[in-house]
């Protein structure tokens, strides 16, 4: 899950013990993308990846048997799309509108389509009712704007045609034809996201965005995926990985800026 918990970033190895935590001797490999993470490994800079479950089973299935997934699922957790403090009214036609697609069977289509249905959520229950798009600030110029890093198959990425994909990508487009508004994609790197969002620079943030108590603190956020962990590794599994707790003591690659760092401390104390 993709968050900004990481406190150490921007270094090309971290050892544990020096981010305030940690085992012995688990290094963990920063990379500024998954993708980027995922070569660290193939350079054999580190036995494994941790990441999101849908991008490491997208990666596996994509390296035509190079790498391949360990352990199964793990650590569920929702994905959140993201607004600013302010944009209450654009948090409830949000709410309304996924509600809507879910209802309706739009949403559990754009899943199908990448064979992630088993992270379909639920309707939200509760939600306010939301005026029209053209009475809502963020909307007055008839169009959404949405940030984000597309870099994250299969949720955000570009394909071969050079064309924004993916499961987020989908969903916001189905998102603005139904409130019946433009949708601009902007690609801005993860870590920017909500400084955006604070300068209205975006309307809305949504790119693999872990829900966390913290990041409810300072932003609007509406569950849309229930997301998990999962280890990626060569095909031939040198280090014999078999779950998380494995990775303790080998250099491990992840995207700065996520959650992974945290879970590995979890993990490996």
């Amino acid at each position: 899950m993709r968050t900004l918990l990481l406190t150490c970033i921007g270094l090309s190895s971290i050892l544990l013990g020096a981010c305030g935590g940690g085992g012995g001797g688990l290094a963990v490999k920063t990379a500024a993308s998954t993708p980027d993470a995922i070569q660290v490994m193939r350079e054999g800079e580190a036995v494994a990846v941790l990441g999101d479950y849908p991008a490491m089973a997208y990666a596996a299935r994509e390296s035509a048997g190079r790498m391949t997934l360990i352990g199964g699922q793990f650590q569920v957790e929702p994905y959140a799309m993201a607004m600013g403090q302010d944009a209450d009214a654009l948090e409830a036609l949000v709410t309304q509108t996924l509600n809507s697609l879910i209802l309706n069977g739009t949403y559990r289509r754009i899943l199908e389509t990448w064979a992630l249905e088993a992270g379909a959520a639920e309707p939200i229950e509760g939600a306010s009712a939301a005026p029209p798009a053209d009475q809502i600030p963020q909307l007055a110029d008839g169009k959404l704007t949405v940030g984000m890093e597309v870099a994250y198959a299969p949720m955000e990425f570009v394909d071969e045609a050079g064309m924004n994909a993916g499961i987020d990508v989908e969903l916001v487009q189905a998102i603005g034809q139904a409130m019946g508004v433009e949708v601009e994609i902007r690609n801005i790197p993860f870590e920017q996201l909500f400084g955006e969002l604070s300068s209205g620079g975006i309307d809305l943030a949504v790119s693999s965005i872990t829900l966390t108590p913290e990041r409810a603190q300072s932003a609007r956020l509406v569950p849309y995926f229930l997301a998990s962990s999962g280890i990626l590794v060569p095909a031939a599994n040198p280090a014999g990985i078999e779950g998380p707790r494995d990775l303790c003591d080998h250099p491990v690659a992840v995207q700065a800026g996520t959650v992974h760092v945290e879970m590995l401390r979890r993990e490996c104390p």
